[in-house]
């Protein structure tokens, strides 16, 4: 499995990565924002808006249960833990 280079080319250098228990998802994250593999379906999910994506950089990574992944981040306004589901990226982040 490869990043997706849309998220490679503004991301690089990987910093964080991330495997939940069950082994099905992977958290990535690179000098800024996040994104989610999933091994189910073999697909990347990247934030919709790149300008978002590149507001915050991911200081911290780590599953809580196999749907959610914890996510420390510092940027704009945001530096704090969330929660980060797999189909929704977290609002205070992308504010």
């Amino acid at each position: 499995m490869l990043l997706p280079q849309s998220y490679a080319a503004s991301a690089w250098p990987l910093r964080h990565v991330a495997v939940s228990a069950d082994g099905l998802d992977i958290a990535a994250a690179g000098s800024r924002g996040l994104a989610l593999f999933s091994r189910r379906t073999e697909h990347w999910r990247l934030f919709g808006d790149v300008y978002q994506e590149r507001s915050f950089a991911v200081t911290q990574l780590g599953w809580v249960t196999d749907a959610v992944v914890r996510v420390g981040a510092e940027g704009r306004s945001c530096r704090h833990a969330c929660p980060q589901s797999r189909a929704h990226a977290c609002s205070q982040c992308l504010s």
